[in-house]
């Protein structure tokens, strides 16, 4: 992991995209949190290290657990803290404002469907807008305590949130900027309103010495 330190008396936040979900594998979007899209053992593995990678981070900073933990509520995000939270310690909770995007009636569609649909009829559909989305992760960053705090969520949700400390507006520039990879982990410094770290993958079996790769 990129040496990084969580500076005391710091409002920090670490954004965890859940694992690979089956719902990935099948390229369909799904906002509702009752659907049972568990984690793949693929996904398990990344939780298991981002989780490792969490310790180590804690652990440079002296941390012995996150000032808070908290979970979207869908199942492959609960399934992913759960798997972290072995390695992290903390209390787990669930924050609707973690809640994957809003697709209005392009829920159950393809990538390719809501894709090709987005940029002229997204709102149309019912869909939520991207200011609406920054909106939602601003107002989860201001309930957060003071010190590190981990939230396991939806990729949307993260890109939103680098948006909204960034001043950033274009949605599609900015999202194929910033794909989030499943299980890779975004710091976002609320005290000085800046990121730290973005978007960093652990992958396994990398060669002696290989950092993280990020993208």
């Amino acid at each position: 992991m990129p040496v990084v330190t969580i500076p005391e008396s710091s409002k920090i936040l670490a954004y965890i995209r859940h694992g690979e979900a089956e719902l990935n594998l099948t390229y369909l979007y799904d906002d509702n949190p009752e659907s049972p899209h568990h984690l793949t053992e693929l996904g398990k593995e990344q939780a298991e290290r981002a989780g490792v990678q969490l310790r180590i981070l804690m652990e440079r900073s002296g941390l012995d657990s996150p000032a808070s933990f908290q979970t979207s509520g869908y199942y492959r995000s609960d399934e992913t803290a759960v798997i972290i939270a072995r390695h992290v310690g903390g209390q787990l909770s669930v924050s609707e404002l973690l809640r994957e995007r809003g697709l209005g009636k392009l829920n159950g569609k393809t990538f390719h469907e809501v894709s090709r649909r987005w940029k002229e009829e997204a709102k149309k559909y019912g869909a939520e807008e991207f200011e609406e989305l920054k909106g939602r992760a601003h107002r989860f960053a201001d309930g957060l305590p003071q010190g590190f705090n981990i939230a396991v969520t939806h990729k949307d949700v993260i890109v939103a949130a680098m948006a909204d400390i960034l001043g950033r507006r274009d949605e599609l520039q900015f999202f194929r900027e910033n794909p989030i990879p499943n299980c890779s982990i975004t710091l976002i410094d609320y005290t000085k309103s800046e990121l730290l770290l973005t978007a960093v993958e652990f992958v396994e079996a990398q060669p002696a010495g290989a950092g993280a790769q990020a993208t």
